[in-house]
């Protein structure tokens, strides 16, 4: 896989640092930015999301071209870069110039597999890379944590974090849900050329590693 930069070096990077980055925005495109429908290429079919995880029924829920504003809803507050894809505070400043963010479920509200693929485009390869370095150090200290609370309208909830690891050229970590019945969610980034690919995946059995799959297929597409 042609990825901007090999997850183990850029993990290597970060621990060796110890960098840790705030960041903040209006979750709006930058200028000169690539047609958010233009990145909508970069994703996968819901069939293709149905192979990686091994399900059958999902389609695509949402689809929108911002970020996401879930600020303020994570403790500690350097888990909301783990708590789900494309998120205003962390992607802020980073020098992003579009996004294209889908969630994919089965039809209804009782769904066994949730989906969130996000392709982000940043105005240089470096600032990609960057992004991919400074998410390393935080998805770690999120890790040393060992758990995040998030609150949302529905409902609160305690996710375990486990430890970060590269897989395949791509960062990845798993998140079970605290009293969630085996619920269980991956995250994964990995970069190609200057696009972030961003993905969650939610299932009981999140064996099959498929945020991973994800995001490296993403990664292949974008770099051709």
């Amino acid at each position: 896989m042609n990825v901007l930069l090999r997850a183990g070096a850029l993990f290597a990077v970060a621990a060796v640092a110890g960098c840790s980055v705030t960041v903040s925005g209006d979750g709006r495109p930058g200028e000169g930015a690539r047609e958010a429908l233009a990145l909508q290429s970069f994703l996968l079919s819901p069939a293709e999301i149905n192979a990686a995880m091994g399900a059958e029924g999902m389609v695509a829920a949402a689809t929108q071209s911002t970020l996401v504003e879930d600020g303020g809803r994570t403790n500690p507050a350097q888990c909301l870069s783990v708590s789900s894809v494309g998120q205003e505070h962390v992607y802020g400043d980073a020098g992003w110039t579009a996004v294209r963010v889908q969630s994919l479920h089965e039809e209804g509200a009782d769904f066994a597999h949730l989906a969130r693929q996000g392709v982000i485009e940043f105005s240089t390869q470096a600032q990609a890379a960057k992004f991919l370095i400074d998410s390393a150090a935080i998805w770690a200290a999120c890790a040393r944590a060992g758990r995040y609370a998030y609150r949302s309208p529905e409902a609160d909830a305690v996710w375990l974090v486990g430890s970060v690891d590269d897989e395949d050229s791509v960062l990845a970590l798993v998140t079970p849900q605290q009293l969630g019945e085996g619920w269980t969610c991956q995250r994964a980034l990995a970069a190609a050329v200057n696009v972030v690919a961003d993905v969650m995946t939610c299932s009981y059995d999140i064996e099959d590693r498929a945020a991973v799959t994800i995001a490296g297929q993403i990664a292949d597409r974008v770099a051709g």
